[in-house]
């Protein structure tokens, strides 16, 4: 059975998101187990372009983050575990927490956890025919300090056998300092964690 995961809409004010829109979303295969692309998950980019949020948070509270993926089967497959996909040169804080939404919306940052809206635990959670929403949670405990990430590195099952797929969602988190503010070197950050995301989803 098709099961419509979906992802929040609800955005924070003060967030910075940088959505590519346009063109239609393409699915992007980096699957493997034993031959590049032989798993039937992908991640969705927008012509070859990863969506880019970042917002800031105080130390140690979690960022919430979106990256999509996309079933190309008609049989589902199980996830079976997470981890941020670092960018070379920067700190990528630590996987909070992971979950598949179940509402449709747009790619954005969102400040805490768990989301405004409804999730299912990621590990176990099996994704049918279509989209997939895969909402998860940052952080980083050193004021000052931009936390990057470029996605989710995701193991699944799928006929018995176990593949990887990176799912390219350019992430920062900015924990703001004594002032409580984020300040220009956030939308610093948020550009290179893009440019950096887009220059890895072209290599897979």
């Amino acid at each position: 059975m098709r099961q419509p995961f979906l992802i929040r809409s609800g955005l924070l004010s003060g967030a910075l998101i940088v959505l590519f829109l346009a063109g239609a979303l393409a699915a992007c295969s980096s699957g493997q187990a034993g031959q590049p692309g032989a798993g039937s998950l992908r991640t969705v980019l927008t012509r070859g372009k990863p969506a880019v949020a970042s917002g800031s948070v105080s130390p140690g509270q979690p960022a919430e983050f979106t990256a999509y993926v996309d079933n190309l089967a008609g049989d589902p497959v199980t996830l079976v575990s997470a981890s941020l996909i670092p960018i070379a040169g920067h700190p990528a804080g630590h996987l909070a927490a992971v979950a598949v939404s179940q509402r449709r919306g747009p790619i954005g940052f969102a400040r805490g956890w768990p989301p405004l809206t409804p999730v299912v635990p990621f590990a176990g959670a099996r994704i049918g025919h279509g989209r997939a929403d895969l909402v998860f949670a940052m952080a980083g405990a050193r004021p000052g300090t931009n936390y990057m990430a470029a996605g989710l590195a995701i193991l699944y099952r799928y006929h018995g056998h176990r593949y990887t797929l990176r799912a390219y969602a350019a992430s920062v988190a900015c924990v703001t300092g004594a002032s409580g503010q984020a300040g220009p070197a956030c939308s610093a950050a948020a550009r290179q964690a893009g440019q950096a995301t887009q220059r890895l989803a072209a290599r897979s």
